[in-house]
């Protein structure tokens, strides 16, 4: 090579942020930049001309490094990334991409390259943020645990006196005559200490939630108890309900009693909103590659959009005897599964939909994978 040449080389290597280290076949280290030498704390012990073998493979602080020239002398590894430790003589501990590659001539392989560059204080900082991060966490859990904590005890603080007013007016509406102007005063101040009573008991509920416990529960099985609340539901508002499901046939990874309560707080959602008759509701679940979609439709016009930005705010309800935590609840239930909810307002009625986690669906083992798409209805479809 003409000496020009071999200087331009030689001032790109020396100029190089990055570590160089080409090896031999031989074992020996035909070149090493000054950035190499620095990175690895070898400023003092020239590593050029020497057996790598001799400076890293029986230093334990050189191990990982070791492992990674093994691993592209012996296998000719190209493109291997890893990212390693390596201890220095300080003690310190400094840590590393190193990236391999190798010369060829005449297709023989005549050196292995490797790229050291000193990641340690990107890693520190990272480190650093999540430290931050799990500080913010604990605060916040922290915040969070005592606000329960708090509605726990202003829940128990107003149920005892509520009780009582309750008790007494009951008892002294029982005790008035026929006709008397009293009657109706007392009537309002029951029904006000029902509706109290809710917002207690949903404020009590949504503080107790509880972390989720996931088990496999057949789609079958929380299909038909959807079905049950909704038919019970249809009966107490003396409505006529049409059902409709589509759902492949698997099992659901999910908290049963919570996630339950969850999607029953979209069907009575669905009620709330819809005054037409009858009530069409259609409750669907599909497979995606990275994604397990329910979703539950009604023929209803849905939440308003001048609601719609508040309409998971607790205690916040359009309606004059709604306590407005059913939405709330259940969008930290299926957060809780890591999971959305979202609400969407279509031109033939209104859908809530759950996106979650394909680990939420469990397919028998006896299904073909492939055939997950294909909807079970478990009721005939109406349209």
């Amino acid at each position: 090579m003409p000496h020009s040449e071999e200087l331009v080389i030689a001032n790109i290597m020396e100029g190089l942020p990055v570590g160089i280290l080409v090896i031999r076949p031989d074992g020996i280290i035909a070149a090493a930049n000054p950035a190499a030498a620095e990175i690895l704390d070898m400023v003092d012990a020239p590593m050029q001309d020497q057996p790598w073998a001799d400076l890293f493979l029986e230093d334990a602080g050189s191990s990982d490094l070791a492992d990674a020239i093994l691993e592209a002398v012996q296998h000719g590894a190209v493109g291997l990334q890893k990212s390693i430790a390596h201890q220095r003589k300080d003690g310190k501990t400094s840590h590393l991409q190193v990236t391999t590659s190798y010369l060829k001539e005449n297709d023989t392989i005549v050196a292995v390259v490797l790229l050291l560059e000193d990641e340690t204080e990107r890693v520190e900082m990272l480190k650093r943020e999540n430290r931050h991060l799990r500080e913010i966490h604990q605060l916040q859990d922290a915040r969070v645990k005592g606000l329960n904590k708090l509605a726990l005890s202003v829940a128990h603080q107003i149920r005892n006196p509520l009780m009582t007013i309750g008790g007494f007016g009951a008892m002294m509406l029982r005790e008035q005559e026929p006709g008397s102007p009293y009657s109706h005063h007392l009537e309002v101040i029951l029904e006000e200490a029902r509706r109290l009573e809710n917002v207690v008991a949903s404020v009590r509920d949504y503080a107790q939630l509880r972390p989720a416990r996931r088990s496999r529960v057949p789609s079958c099985v929380l299909l038909a108890e959807l079905e049950d609340h909704a038919n019970n539901r249809a009966k107490n508002d003396g409505r006529t309900l049409e059902w409709i499901t589509a759902c492949p046939v698997v099992d659901f990874f999910v908290d049963h009693e919570l996630f339950l309560k969850a999607m029953q707080a979209l069907i009575d959602n669905a009620f709330d909103f819809t005054e037409q008759h009858p009530l069409r509701l259609r409750v669907m679940a599909s497979a995606e590659d990275d994604a397990c979609v329910i979703t539950v439709r009604d023929n209803g016009p849905g939440v308003s959009q001048e609601h719609l930005p508040f309409a998971f705010d607790p205690f916040y309800s359009s309606k004059p005897d709604g306590v407005g935590m059913g939405l709330p609840t259940a969008r930290r239930i299926i957060a809780e599964h890591g999971g959305t909810l979202t609400l969407h307002s279509r031109e033939n009625g209104a859908e809530a939909m759950v996106v979650m986690g394909p680990e939420a669906l469990v397919f028998p083992e006896n299904e073909q994978r492939q055939n997950k798409d294909a909807p079970h209805n478990l009721l005939p479809e109406q349209e």
